[in-house]
């Protein structure tokens, strides 16, 4: 995986040592790559429980697909499923919040 969008690489994920540049872009790496069933199976239900709305900031509707990135990106609950350590390793490479970031 490369990341066109950032010229410095900072970190390596934990997991499988693929460069990573960002807090952003780490934590999309580990929902595009490393994601569980459980996590699948944990959105569906809340997505269907919360009707596409967000209940930690109240975003309007949306679809599964970006409900599912929402959450487990804007709110870091991606670092929620990963093994022990990863989320440990994502937060001490990147202390600061870098919450405008893009994909």
């Amino acid at each position: 995986m490369t990341n066109t969008n950032c010229d410095v690489i900072k970190s390596k994920c934990i997991v499988c040592s693929v460069p990573v540049g960002s807090k952003l872009q780490y934590k999309c790496h580990l929902f595009d790559n490393h994601s569980t069933s459980n996590m699948e199976a944990d959105l569906k239900v809340v997505f269907d429980k919360a009707e596409g709305k967000c209940s930690l900031c109240e975003r309007d509707k949306m679809d599964l697909e970006v409900f599912s990135k929402h959450l487990m990106l804007d709110h870091d609950k991606v670092l929620d499923y990963m093994a022990p350590g990863v989320k440990e390793h994502v937060l001490s490479n990147f202390e600061s919040s870098q919450a405008n970031e893009s994909r």
